[in-house]
């Protein structure tokens, strides 16, 4: 991530969550895997292929035919399904446990409250409240709360991630996926 920004804003489309953020001088984190925005991170991984190893190696057969025999030494099916089980185990431990506190950064040219997209969907339909945050003040709360928790000190590198959204999407026709 570059520089962090000096301010974030929070939308709440809920007042009353918001005045419980002000009332209470607190602010709620949510675990990653509660989020129901389309647009919010969600971390999973998908192949066209599923859990089906036959239609992978007649993929790679028909498409990579001097690649197929050292692929197929190499990723027997025993692996590729102690691959799938493992890279589905561990993504499913980073929504479990990971938290986040979604906002919007300020920037020069830009100030999130300005933005009628965001305060039609994250502020209720523009019935809603903007907080607007000092990052500093956030990133020592969390450092602090996460010594707390986990008795252990979060890096501060760690505390704050930029989310870019891809401005077009690319749908393969022959597996009807996002490319």
């Amino acid at each position: 991530m570059g520089e962090t920004p000096k301010r974030v804003v929070r939308f709440y489309g809920n007042t009353d969550n918001a005045m419980q953020a002000i009332g209470f001088k607190e602010i709620v984190f949510i675990r990653i895997d509660q989020l129901n925005d389309p647009f919010d991170p969600h971390i999973y991984f998908t192949t066209d292929f599923g859990v089906d190893y036959a239609t992978l190696i007649d993929y790679v057969r028909q498409n990579h035919k001097e690649d197929f025999e050292i692929f197929n030494s190499r990723l027997p099916e025993q692996n590729w399904n102690g691959f799938l089980t493992k890279i589905t185990d561990r993504f499913a431990a980073i929504r479990n446990s990971t938290f986040i506190l979604s906002t919007c950064a300020v920037s020069e040219k830009q100030h999130p409250k300005d933005n009628l997209y965001m305060w039609s969907h994250y502020g209720n339909g523009h019935r809603g409240v903007a907080i607007e945050f000092n990052t500093d003040l956030l990133t020592k709360a969390a450092i602090s709360k996460e010594k707390a928790i986990n008795g252990e000190r979060a890096q501060i590198g760690t505390v704050w991630s930029e989310i870019s959204y891809a401005a077009t999407f690319i749908v393969d026709p022959k597996f009807r996926t996002i490319v």
